[in-house]
């Protein structure tokens, strides 16, 4: 994996390298975005193509099991996504749902929102 080692096992991914280094699963432990984010964009179904903003704005229109279908086929940008959507969309009816979702479909990764916290 390209990136810097920060402790063993822990790596920085810069955004230019990450869709080439990191497949799932993978656990995030913190998230840090520049000034220029625009999100991992969606690789497939309605979120295909689609930067973070757009994939929220989409995300809120959609009926809780077209959500889940969603955030399996899109759980790599779903998972770094999600903190810059809690920080910029925090009132966001989505969120609460891409969590609780998330929870039951990948019990053992890790998603990070609302300050950094991982749940």
């Amino acid at each position: 994996m390209e990136g810097i080692e920060a402790e063993p096992g822990v790596h920085w991914i810069a955004s230019d390298v990450y869709h080439a280094a990191v497949t799932p699963p993978f656990d995030l432990v913190s998230v840090y975005f520049g000034r220029g984010f625009r999100g991992s964009r969606g690789t497939g179904l309605s979120l295909k193509g689609l930067e973070a903003a757009g994939q929220i704005t989409r995300m809120e229109g959609l009926s809780r099991p077209d959500l889940g279908v969603e955030m399996v086929a899109n759980r790599v940008c779903v998972q770094i996504n999600f903190e810059w959507w809690a920080r910029r969309f925090p009132a966001s009816p989505a969120l609460p749902r891409i969590r609780e979702i998330w929870t039951e479909a990948f019990p053992d990764r890790r998603l990070i929102g609302f300050g950094g916290r991982a749940g």
